[in-house]
């Protein structure tokens, strides 16, 4: 089984609903699948558990939150925390750089169209980690773009300076 479930359960001695002393395996509960709500369960829907359609899986832990990613999830990270850049509490994606809703932490987001930090420049551009890119005026000299940038007899365009 995963390393998830060896920081869930905090023990991997073999008892039913831990992990086998190595974690390589789950220990089923004696009791998962009878169809009633025993200790160390948090669901039991008898034969239906782990079927597709039912949120109880086929250890007794609910499906959405159990750290693997199943069919009808958008996510499932084993906290369900909601926090920025995780899964919500429903198994669906919480805000996150990248998925074109600018969230309050982040300056911009174009979604697929956030351009990577080493090439990001414009004044209207938005980099991949959903801040505004450098340009030409925001009084920085960005090596790789312009001569210079809001300095005396410095052009528009930041690639030269203006001679007189």
């Amino acid at each position: 089984m995963r390393r998830w479930q060896e920081r869930r359960h905090g023990k991997n001695g073999g008892t039913p609903g831990s992990c086998t002393s190595n974690c390589s395996a789950f220990v089923a509960l004696i009791s998962c699948g009878n169809g009633k709500l025993d200790a160390s369960e948090q669901c039991d829907h008898g034969a239906s558990n782990g079927k597709a359609t039912d949120p109880c899986d086929s250890h007794c832990r609910f499906r959405c939150g159990n750290g693997i990613k199943e069919a009808g999830e958008a996510c499932d990270d084993g906290v369900t925390s909601g926090a920025y850049g995780t899964c919500k509490a429903d198994c669906t994606l919480a805000p996150y750089c990248g998925d074109g809703v600018k969230a309050s932490n982040e300056a911009c987001d174009d979604c697929v169209k956030n351009v990577a930090l080493a090439t990001a420049y414009g004044k209207t551009v938005c980099t991949s980690v959903c801040g505004k890119a450098p340009y030409c005026g925001d009084g920085h000299v960005q090596a790789a773009f312009e001569d210079c940038d809001g300095s005396l007899n410095c052009s528009a365009t930041c690639t030269s300076s203006v001679l007189h």
